[in-house]
């Protein structure tokens, strides 16, 4: 008679998972009802964010890195870093442009370049997931014009921040590889000829860019719909009542839970912060990247095999070491821009209708050219 008992307890055990996450789904889609407009208006920003700051930034340096990585230009540009490539990051020499267009690129252009290298079976699964703790960074364009100019007003905060990214990428890498020994050929090859691979690097970063802003507009409109339900503020409330009295702000806890999703609209938020906290918690974000650009990674290397959790950790690290070394030269260079500048005179990263319109016609024209990549090679075995 007790039997039956006990099987329901274990059958409920077993679905609870399953329960809990139906629960979700479930109120996601009737807080999706409720708050439509909200989360479109989310989705519109994330649009915004993409025609005015990640595809002008990303783009150029999507093909630039995939085509300099496959075509014969990669051992030329790479020889004269070859000291660095092979003493501190005990890499092969031909990975310097690897490395170097993962520092100029921005965040997604180095794993892209990475994938790409380990699908043409021209670098190892194991050195893969140990450059990517160190390759994935943001880079100048959006660290000096977006961050500097347009969130704190001064491109000398942004130069302050990229020194203290990139010093904090060379110790990460010289950590992780201290142990690690030079595998020899592993880049070996001359690379594809400059027609195709000109022609792979396009296409390649269509595809890469395509997805990107997919990710960063549904981070956005779930940010939206965090922000609206109240859940975001209630969460960073709780927070602010256990922090110290001199980090008790919900505004900056917002600011960090936003961040922590979505790297761009956790600066925006932060940047309206008071005081020395902007540049403190921006330094924190720039570098941990949020969970949309971890997924953004893991989208470009799916398929190739390659171990995502020691990026993943290497995130925190890299976080606090680039906040640690931003924020003595930020005390000494830095501090009295922000002083002088003020809330007033910085935040004009804008949303407009045109920039949405710009956004949609800008990724449909990158499916047309996914599609017509996907497609020549059918026609050409016709």
């Amino acid at each position: 008679m007790q039997a039956m008992p006990k099987k329901k307890h274990r059958f409920l055990l077993r679905r609870a998972p399953s329960l809990l996450g139906a629960g979700i789904l479930l109120l996601l889609a009737a807080a999706l009802l409720v708050l439509s407009k909200e989360v479109g208006d989310g989705v519109r920003e994330g649009l915004s964010i993409c025609t005015n700051v990640v595809i002008p930034s990303l783009f150029p340096f999507m093909i630039l890195s995939s085509f300099l990585a496959l075509s014969p230009l990669s051992e030329l540009i790479s020889r004269p870093l070859s000291p660095i490539t092979r003493r501190l990051f005990h890499l092969p020499p031909e990975l310097g442009a690897t490395v170097l267009m993962s520092f100029v690129g921005g965040y997604p252009v180095g794993a892209k370049t990475i994938a790409s290298l380990v699908r043409e079976k021209k670098l190892s699964q194991e050195t893969a997931a140990r450059m990517l703790c160190f390759s994935v960074n943001a880079g100048p364009s959006f660290l000096i014009g977006t961050v500097g100019v347009a969130l704190l007003g001064s491109p000398r905060l942004g130069w302050i921040l990229l020194f203290a990214q990139i010093v904090s990428a060379f110790l990460i890498g010289g950590i992780v590889s201290r142990r690690a020994k030079i595998s020899r050929g592993e880049t070996g090859g001359v690379g594809l000829p400059f027609s195709a691979a000109f022609v792979e690097a396009v296409s390649g970063a269509a595809s890469g860019m395509f997805g990107l802003c997919a990710f960063i507009t549904a981070f956005s409109g779930i940010l939206a719909l965090l922000r609206s339900s109240g859940v975001l503020s209630g969460i960073a409330c709780l927070l602010a009542k256990i922090a110290p009295s001199s980090l008790a702000d919900p505004n900056l806890f917002e600011a960090l839970l936003g961040g922590l999703l979505e790297v761009t609209s956790g600066c925006v938020a932060a940047a309206g912060l008071k005081g020395d906290l902007p540049f403190v918690v921006i330094s924190l974000l720039i570098s941990f990247s949020g969970v949309s650009v971890i997924f953004q990674v893991a989208s470009c290397l799916r398929g190739s095999g390659v171990r995502l959790s020691p990026f993943v950790l290497s995130r925190f690290a890299h976080a606090f070491l680039t906040s640690a070394i931003a924020y003595p030269l930020y005390l000494k260079w830095g501090r009295e821009v922000m002083t002088a500048l003020g809330t007033a005179a910085r935040l004009s990263l804008e949303v407009s209708p045109t920039s949405v319109l710009r956004a949609l016609c800008i990724l449909a024209m990158c499916a047309i050219l996914l599609l017509t990549a996907s497609t020549a090679p059918l026609q050409a075995k016709k």
